[in-house]
């Protein structure tokens, strides 16, 4: 793909970095989303954006919030035709969230308990988890802008997973690959403790199967042994290329992260 030198085009490019990337010199390269990029990764990743402007005409950014404002009998169809663009992904996925878990639980309460544990026998007998929290909150999705240091993001991070395995679940406990949810959660909810809780809690305990997220790992362990069957009947063909460590990394990376 070339683009024209016209000057009408170096505007528009101009204007999409201002509007999706922090794209000042002197500062890093943030991506839309807050992540770390690299510079000449962004500037191209901007070029296809032109092309792929011209040939959708930006329909995941206007008609599809239009059909989502109108009434739909199907909202399956909706989500699986046109997606739920980023504008109001937080908005939906809120509304789903209060369907499963309704008003029974104090959020604020639970998250405000999480951030001022100093009862010395429940911190002694939970070591184990904030040790294992402490140490995966600081190196969870770190090229991201939200938890790259000691800042706010990591410690509304400990708080929703220390809320949700002391206060609200402690039979499941905490479980390693929550931080990574936890951390989605608060990326799309742009910072929102409370939102977070309540979609990590939702998540757990009403969307995954029960036991899923045990002591034991029960439910993810059994969806490993499913993925892996599943890439060895669709890769017969090319067996000789996967051996076993392969397929156990394929399978924790995807089932767990």
């Amino acid at each position: 793909m070339t683009i024209s030198s016209d000057s009408a085009i170096f505007k528009r490019i101009f204007t999409l970095m201002k509007k999706y990337y922090n794209y000042a010199e002197t500062e890093k390269c943030m991506d839309k989303f807050g992540f770390l990029a690299n510079r000449d990764e962004v500037t191209q990743e901007i070029m296809n954006s032109l092309y792929i402007e011209q040939l959708m005409s930006e329909l995941l950014n206007t008609n599809s919030i239009k059909y989502w404002s109108e009434s739909c009998q199907s909202i399956k169809c909706l989500i699986r035709d046109y997606g739920i663009p980023n504008a109001i992904r937080a908005q939906i996925w809120l509304i789903f969230i209060k369907s499963k878990i309704g008003d029974e639980l104090d959020i604020k309460n639970i998250l405000n308990e999480a951030s001022n544990y100093k009862d010395e026998e429940l911190l002694e007998s939970h070591s184990d988890v904030f040790r294992q929290i402490d140490l995966d909150v600081k190196r969870t999705v770190p090229n991201h802008n939200m938890f790259a240091s000691d800042d706010n993001g990591i410690t509304k991070l400990r708080n929703i997973l220390i809320g949700y395995c002391i206060c609200v679940n402690p039979s499941v406990g905490y479980c390693q690959g929550m931080n990574f949810i936890a951390a989605l959660l608060l990326i799309v909810f742009d910072g929102n403790e409370e939102h977070s809780l309540m979609g990590l809690i939702a998540i757990i305990d009403h969307y995954f199967p029960p036991h899923y997220y045990d002591h034991h790992l029960t439910g993810v362990r059994a969806d490993q042994m499913l993925l892996k069957d599943l890439i060895t009947c669709m890769t017969s063909d090319n067996k000789l290329h996967f051996n076993e460590q392969m397929l156990e990394e394929i399978t924790n990376a995807l089932s767990l992260n």
